[in-house]
């Protein structure tokens, strides 16, 4: 936990933490098939449960945030797909 987020605590905290559900696939995997699961994910936003209130906000769950960290390059397919291929709430991601 970052010090900086939490008034009172005088260091950051090393934790574990289950804020974002990274989706894995291998480099090779056919890039149709990962846009059609990026395509998949948009669709349903709204029938995706998380802590929030709304439909899963992708702008922030398919970028590198606190939220949502990403500690691996995104597949080049889902890359295109969140960043050039669909402008999400009248923009792009990232």
């Amino acid at each position: 936990m970052p010090a900086s987020h939490y008034p009172g605590l005088g260091h950051d905290v090393p934790t574990l933490d289950f804020s974002g559900w990274p989706v894995y696939t291998h480099a090779d995997a056919p890039e149709d098939l990962v846009a059609g699961f990026c395509r998949a994910i948009e669709v349903c936003s709204d029938r995706i449960p998380w802590q929030g209130e709304g439909p899963l906000p992708l702008d922030r769950m398919c970028s590198d945030t606190p939220e949502a960290p990403l500690p691996i390059p995104l597949h080049p397919a889902a890359d295109r797909y969140w960043r050039e291929g669909v402008p999400l709430v009248g923009r792009r991601l990232r």
